[in-house]
């Protein structure tokens, strides 16, 4: 038995948002912790400085700040990552629409291919028609540059004296 359109395409888009949601999440936390790790030399001063400074701040301005810090932390690793923070710019792009936006379907309640989002942005109401598979399929790339921006986190942790234990194998 299929599920009458309506129901599938919500459940199309709550795969898309969600699967979005948590990667954007991710980043988010790792955004974090390179902010934190540069800025903050006394780990047991990180949490609260977090906390206080950091967590409330929109992706994007957490993009911004994690960039420069890193760049004025150390300007090889500012290079050698700068190519992962540009593919992380543009996740941000559709950050606000997936957590806040509404979405439509086609009216004929015929074509699955593609969920329309709409958000405000800057006092206009902004049009993103995507395809759900496809975008889907696409932030395998984020998750890529999210990996990176791991090994990244492992390096500023060694130099700044903490010990990392290896994954078992």
């Amino acid at each position: 038995m299929q599920f009458p359109y309506v129901l599938r395409m919500r459940e199309l888009d709550a795969k898309t948002r969600g699967i979005y949601i948590e990667l954007a999440c991710n980043i988010e936390r790792i955004l974090d912790d390179i902010i934190c790790k540069c800025e903050i030399v006394d780990i047991a001063k990180r949490a609260i400085f977090r906390k206080d400074k950091i967590m409330h701040l929109e992706m994007g301005k957490k993009l911004s700040r994690a960039i420069k810090s890193l760049r004025d932390y150390n300007l090889k690793y500012y290079n050698q990552y700068m190519s992962e923070f540009d593919i992380i710019a543009d996740l941000v792009e559709y950050r606000n629409v997936m957590a806040h936006g509404y979405s439509e379907y086609d009216p004929k309640e015929i074509d699955d291919r593609y969920i329309t989002y709409y958000n405000k942005e800057k006092d206009q109401i902004a049009r993103y028609v995507l395809e759900p598979r496809e975008f889907i399929k696409n932030l395998l790339v984020f998750q890529e540059s999210l990996i990176k921006l791991v090994d990244l986190i492992r390096i500023l942790d060694m130099e700044r004296g903490i010990e990392i234990i290896p994954p078992n194998p």
